[in-house]
């Protein structure tokens, strides 16, 4: 078994796994995860303010995004890797929200659409995850539509400590890139910046916080040091919103 397949095997059970549990241990158990949910969702839905067109959203994971979307009236085609995580947004989906939202069970390296499909893609937490990240955004470049918009979210800096040494625990299967490296890859595959953003520049990690005050400390001093070092050089986390050009 190749391995490409085992590193895909590996992640599809350990999302399927953790699926019936995953809105609380990747947003709501610390005050940590709580901030850093508001704030994902408050730049991701600042970058795209979708009033109509259609949207893919790659990973759609239990579908934060995509629920958001399709509450106001977006047509959303969700993809996973995982078919527990699929069953589980379409379990918390309204009658409204499914008549907007196809799921479609497929990789982000192999999605199953025409070129220029999509006005507008979500990429977010998922490139590091897949065997060829190359080839997932590739992926994601060729369903967009001309002048469309992908936004691209994901904790892949290598120089972040952090997540360089979390990168080397034994069952830890993750990409990490420099962020000039990741900003050629996106050029090549016809994706121009218009905007990308680093957050987490203290070297620790926000999501095991358990403290509201420690949590609005560490913000100030984010806030701070990003006035300081608006570069994303430091930062954990890359935002990135892109059109294809």
């Amino acid at each position: 078994m190749g391995q490409s397949v085992l590193w895909k095997k590996y992640w599809t059970n350990f999302f399927n796994k953790l699926s019936v549990n995953y809105d609380v241990m990747a947003f709501t158990a610390t005050p940590g995860l709580k901030y850093i949910d508001r704030m994902e969702q408050e730049m991701v839905t600042h970058a795209l303010p979708v009033t109509q067109g259609m949207m893919l959203d790659v990973g759609v994971g239990t579908g934060r995004f995509t629920q958001f979307y399709a509450r106001r009236g977006i047509d959303v085609v969700g993809v996973d890797i995982s078919f527990s995580m699929l069953k589980k947004i379409n379990q918390k989906m309204d009658k409204n929200e499914r008549s907007r939202v196809n799921l479609i069970l497929a990789d982000a390296e192999n999605l199953p659409f025409r070129d220029h499909k999509f006005n507008w893609v979500l990429c977010i937490r998922v490139v590091k995850y897949v065997p060829a990240p190359k080839r997932a955004i590739k992926e994601a470049a060729r369903v967009i539509q001309r002048n469309g918009i992908m936004v691209f979210v994901d904790s892949v800096n290598r120089i972040h400590l952090p997540t360089f040494f979390l990168s080397f625990l034994p069952r830890q299967k993750t990409h990490l890139f420099m962020p000039l490296e990741l900003k050629r890859i996106l050029a090549q595959y016809g994706l121009n910046i218009v905007e990308i953003q680093g957050k987490f520049r203290i070297p620790f990690m926000f999501n095991v916080v358990k403290s509201e005050r420690l949590v609005q400390l560490m913000k100030i001093v984010e806030e701070i040091l990003d006035r300081i070092f608006p570069s994303t050089f430091l930062t954990r986390t890359l935002f990135i919103t892109c059109t294809r050009v």
